[in-house]
């Protein structure tokens, strides 16, 4: 009785290994490298605020991310410039407005 109880514990774990086992292997997904979308830079603006500069498909988008949503701040269809980071900072002051914090 007791063997027959080991041996299905036995079992039961070598099954549970077996499925962690395949599991791990199914959630690395495919490689980082072959992503259509990178982040540039990120800045936070609170606990869960942040503004990124993503690159999708070689052109890069501001966007502004809370909990509740994701808003797309500018779009730049060139390479940034010094103009380009005036924008980012005049985005910047305003969402700090709106937010109620200080810039």
């Amino acid at each position: 009785m007791v063997v027959q109880v080991m041996l299905n514990l036995l079992l039961v774990l070598t099954l549970a290994c077996a499925f962690l086992y395949v599991a791990k292997r199914f959630k690395q997904g495919r490689p980082q490298g072959l992503s259509s979308i990178k982040t540039v830079a990120m800045l936070s603006l609170g606990s869960k605020e942040k503004i990124l500069l993503i690159e999708v498909l070689g052109q890069k988008v501001l966007v502004g991310v809370t909990p509740s949503q994701i808003s797309t701040l500018k779009t730049f269809t060139d390479t940034l410039s010094e103009d380009s980071l005036e924008s980012f900072n005049d985005v910047y002051q305003k969402k700090s407005m709106v937010l109620g914090e200080p810039v």
